[in-house]
């Protein structure tokens, strides 16, 4: 079997290869989810941002450069795939990961601080998402961005993100080593 090798001569170790597998499907899956099937869901009032809440699962799960990746590809892949067109969401999510990898350094893998990762989070996708409105919108005042965009957003994001920490809890498994002490 053919090792691969890195430029500066190191291999890549196997364990990276099925953690980038792993984790790159599961972007695509739900990249896919949230710009196609939850944006046209009518009974829905937004769209939750999967990519977010399983972010913070991954900062929990992985270290901090596992999740900047995730996000930087999950803000490609969603721009990519029609949400809004190229936007700075790479960026946001960049600035999301680096933000909760700080306070994360001491939380353990759970689903309690997983709760509490996600509401500087969801602040910040508060935040971004009236930013966002503002700026391209221009339709609505801020207290409807706020009434009708924002809180639909962040409750779904939320509702639909517990599942999702289990997924990912399943994923870190899968893309872990097992054949290492």
């Amino acid at each position: 079997m053919r090792r691969r090798i890195r430029r500066d001569g190191a291999p890549i170790r196997p364990e990276r290869i099925k953690r980038v597998a792993v984790y790159g499907l599961l972007l695509l899956f739900l990249a896919a989810a949230q710009c196609s099937f939850f944006a046209q869901l009518n009974f829905l009032p937004a769209v939750p941002d999967l990519i977010l809440c399983t972010l913070a699962a991954v900062l929990l799960r992985e270290s901090g450069g596992v999740a900047a990746v995730f996000g930087i590809a999950g803000g490609l892949l969603l721009d990519a795939t029609g949400a809004v067109g190229v936007s700075i969401r790479p960026l946001f999510y960049l600035a999301v990961a680096a933000l909760l990898g700080i306070l994360a350094e001491k939380m353990l893998p759970s689903i309690w601080s997983w709760l509490l990762l996600m509401l500087p989070a969801l602040l910040l996708r508060g935040l971004f998402t009236f930013l966002e409105h503002i700026l391209f919108v221009r339709a609505f005042t801020a207290f409807a961005v706020l009434q009708r965009v924002i809180l639909p957003e962040l409750l779904l994001t939320l509702l639909f993100g517990i599942p999702l920490y289990g997924i990912v809890s399943l994923c870190a498994r899968l893309a872990k080593d097992r054949h290492r002490a």
